[in-house]
């Protein structure tokens, strides 16, 4: 049956009431058709054409008057229990032009006793259409019903006097109110006029069928539901998850539609997972929802229901194709409705998979702390795993293996905090970040975006990790001496806002210079992740893995995780409104839940065991950090060993992603790049500019020119002149040989550039050189140098190790004074170890 066929009986249905709530007739022309009386449930009386042409074939091949006795059985078989109905049939047994004959008395729907009277049904005699619905209505308002509904289903036109299209113009002009639904079974064009006109008079439809097959679809149609599933927004593929927030999830929407005007009652829906060969034998998508749903009585008349499943495809699913059937049935259908659908699972640890913002990108540049520097994953660049660099620098750190990048261009530290991206690290020998990003743009070209962790050092994060590890309870106290740790966190985050801001702004004068933006075509993107939850929240219970942290530990964590990356999303998106391109990734916090914490059995995170603390062959060290914490040793001496060892290479990578835990990063990278936020990023953008920063602790002097071998003092603003550019270009104020991007300008009219910038705290002291670099009239590149000295200290080369000197003897001291000999496991005093522990 065609769906045009489908939509017009569909909205014959409202008169055929199967049921305690009665639709209103539907009609043609509501302007032209008074409405029936809606008060009482319509008796139905089936008119059946049993003429001589019905002994005739269908187009199937089927003799129309055995087709028609099915179609009646069938209609029989669906009609509820308490609705009155008869038949008539027509000619008379006699033959002829006689008016037919009511087969089934009208009463209360009996099915066995109406079925065995239909199979004796022949077909003979003229075509007495008028004359047939005159009496069938009699019959009606002799059974005293006050609705009526008379299908009529006839395979021509009349051949008698009664003219039909007269007589159902007569049927409401008293007694019984009678509707009147046609069907026009293979009937030539004359004939489908004919019953097209007694339906219009009648208040009703009219419907034709080719075949006995749609005979039985449209009459069925009248006593049951049709009930049609269709699944809304669902990929053909989608990218494994193992987080725990709902970006993750795959949700199944089945719309339930019901093509009828017979209601379906009490219609549930249920979802079946089917079983494929190449499903990994246990494997199967958890459903956060129930498998099966109510969804109540359905009309035509109402929105369609929608029912939701949600899964979390895993990673043990990649390959699979999960294969799923949506079921849906009512109290008043006889058959399930059956919608089968499929979705592909693919790793996400895909560039073809990503947003245009990282799809399109071909040199991107890692930048910030341990979290980005790759800490944890082993494999680190020679230079910066030695005793003086202990940065533990990384090509496996999150997104770069993606892109075929070598460890050159991860300018990230472990144990870096906000003033090394703008200025050196000189504990291990390390330039500014920023500057690092100046060159690594001048030796190969631009880069297209930079990604970044940065602030977990600012708020002391080492110190927490130390403390949970060697403190009785971390969510008390903090720190060496030990303080409280709310008052020693509120203090830390004191001002993070701010500086963060104005490292992002520190990167952008570097990434986004004019040149750069020239170059690349679109400005670059600053994208800032999320720091990852590498411990477990409340309700997880004991950590097993980690013996020496608690329930209350673990809340404590979770809360400063939370608070850290909020502090984050606020100066990302602060930074925002104030032009840089700054974005932030929320998908990485969660990017190790539920699953893959430390307190799990399959980690992303370096717990004590996987840094070799349960490794017997390690030696007599790591065998007395093993029974410090899990039992049994004693003393400050142990406890002062303990410390020394937590600052070597391999407890460093304590509490950071191991190799995995990048995967999953640059996972949750890949899906953010997918969103509106992510999206949004790739879009090109206007010029960028630099506004001169400030600083809350001082108060900048008004700008002043520089001449050549000028002395400048950090934190000072000067201006800088120079000329030959293009008019209306923009300039770039930098200093070198410490590249520090500083601000920007734009040219007057007569090509001269006054730029006004600010000397950031970070530049170290000693000979400049102050650049403005732009364009000249004919686009080539202009710069005009101005040599100055920057004040300050002078360098102390061996500074840092006689720092670790001075640490060296404190540790030992200090703890002879705090454990005194004593069997306590709390944590003896320390120095600040942040940047060997990040």
């Amino acid at each position: 049956m065609t769906r045009s066929r489908f939509v017009i009986v569909a909205a014959t249905l409202a008169a055929v009431v199967l049921s305690a709530i009665s639709p209103a007739f539907p009609i043609e022309d509501a302007s032209a058709a008074a409405p029936l009386d809606r008060g009482e449930v319509p008796t139905v009386q089936l008119v059946f054409d049993t003429s001589g042409s019905m002994a005739e074939t269908d187009s199937a091949g089927t003799v129309k008057i055995e087709g028609a006795r099915s179609a009646i059985l069938n209609y029989i078989a669906g009609v509820d229990s308490g609705t009155r109905m008869g038949l008539w049939t027509y000619p008379s047994a006699s033959g002829g032009c006689g008016e037919g004959q009511q087969d089934i008395d009208i009463a209360e729907a009996n099915g066995a006793e109406m079925s065995a009277i239909v199979r004796t049904l022949t077909p003979g005699g003229d075509t007495p259409t008028g004359e047939a619905l005159k009496a069938a209505k009699q019959r009606l308002e002799l059974a005293g019903a006050l609705r009526g509904m008379i299908v009529l289903v006839s395979d021509g036109h009349h051949t008698c006097a009664e003219d039909p299209c007269e007589v159902a113009r007569a049927l409401n002009a008293g007694g019984t109110e009678v509707q009147v639904v046609t069907v026009g079974f293979r009937v030539d064009e004359e004939g489908a006029n004919e019953l097209r006109c007694i339906a219009d008079a009648a208040h009703g439809r009219y419907v034709g069928v080719d075949d006995s097959e749609e005979l039985v679809d449209e009459l069925v149609g009248l006593t049951r539901p049709r009930l049609e599933i269709t699944l809304r927004d669902l990929p053909s593929r989608v990218v494994a998850d193992v987080g725990s927030g709902p970006d993750g999830l795959v949700t199944i929407r089945a719309e339930v539609t019901n093509r009828s005007d017979v209601e379906a009652r009490d219609v549930e829906v249920m979802l079946r997972f089917i079983n494929t060969p190449e499903s990994p034998a246990g494997v199967r998508p958890g459903i956060s929802d129930p498998l099966v749903q109510q969804l109540g009585n359905i009309s035509s008349s109402r929105p369609p229901p929608v029912a939701r499943w949600r899964f979390r495809p895993g990673l043990l699913m990649v390959g699979m194709t999960v294969k799923f059937q949506v079921l849906a049935r009512a109290a008043n259908t006889t058959d399930d409705v059956v919608r089968p659908g499929e979705v592909e699972v693919v790793d996400g640890v895909d560039l073809s998979l990503a947003g245009p913002v990282l799809r399109q990108a071909k040199r991107i540049a890692i930048m910030g702390d341990s979290y980005s520097a790759g800490e944890g994953s082993g494999r680190y660049a020679k230079e910066t795993d030695t005793p003086t660099n202990a940065c533990h620098r990384s090509a496996k750190t999150y997104l770069l293996p993606l892109y075929r990048l070598g460890a050159e261009f991860n300018l990230a530290c472990s144990g870096a905090v906000i003033a090394n991206v703008e200025g050196p690290t000189p504990e291990n020998g390390e330039a500014s970040q920023v500057w690092k990003l100046a060159r690594l743009q001048e030796s190969g070209g631009p880069v297209d975006a930079v990604a970044l962790t940065i602030g977990g050092n600012d708020v002391h994060f080492d110190d927490v990790v130390v403390s949970c590890l060697f403190l009785p309870s971390c969510d008390s106290t903090i720190g060496i001496p030990p303080q409280a740790s709310q008052a020693y966190l509120d203090e830390a985050f004191n001002g993070l806002d701010t500086r963060l801001q104005r490292s992002y702004q520190s990167v952008n004068w570097a990434l986004n210079s004019a040149l750069a933006v020239s170059d690349r075509g679109r400005i670059a993107p600053i994208i800032v992740l999320g720091y990852p939850r590498i411990l477990p929240g409340a309700d997880r219970g004991r950590c097993v893995s980690l013996a020496t942290i608690g329930q209350g530990e673990l809340d404590f964590g979770s809360r400063l995780v939370t608070r850290l990356n909020a502090t984050v999303k606020g100066s990302v998106a602060a930074a925002r409104a104030n032009g840089i391109p700054a974005y932030f990734v929320p998908t990485t916090e969660d990017a190790f839940l539920p699953d893959h914490t430390m307190c799990d059995s399959a980690p992303y995170a370096r717990a004590p065991t996987s840094v070799g603390l349960a490794d017997p062959s390690l030696g007599e060290d790591f065998a007395i950090v093993r029974s410090f914490l899990f039992g049994g040793a004693t003393g400050g001496a142990q406890a002062a060993h303990v410390l020394f060892l937590a600052q070597s290479r391999r407890l460093q990578e304590l509490f950071h992603p191991n190799l995995e835990g990048y995967r999953a990063l640059s996972r949750a990278i890949i899906r953010w790049s997918t969103t509106a936020d992510g999206l949004d990023a790739a879009r090109p953008r206007g010029d960028v500019s630099f506004p001169i920063p400030t600083d809350k602790d001082s108060s900048l002097p008004r700008a002043f020119a520089i001449a050549r071998g000028a002395t400048l003092q950090r934190g000072s603003v000067y201006s800088a002149f120079g000329e030959g550019f293009l008019p209306g270009s923009e300039v770039i104020a930098e200093m070198r040989s410490e590249v520090v991007p500083l601000a920007s300008a734009r040219v007057s009219s007569d090509g001269r550039a006054d730029v006004s910038f600010w000397v950031p705290r970070g530049v170290p002291p000693g000979t400049h050189t102050v650049r403005l670099v732009g364009r000249d009239p004919d686009g080539e590149p202009n710069v005009v140098a101005i040599p100055v000295q920057v004040a300050g200290p002078s360098r102390i080369p061996w500074l840092p190790l006689a720092l670790v000197l001075i640490v060296g003897v404190l540790f030992a001291g200090l703890s002879l004074l705090w454990f005194g000999g004593s069997s306590t496991r709390s944590l003896p005093p320390r120095a600040d170890t942040r940047k060997d522990q990040e």
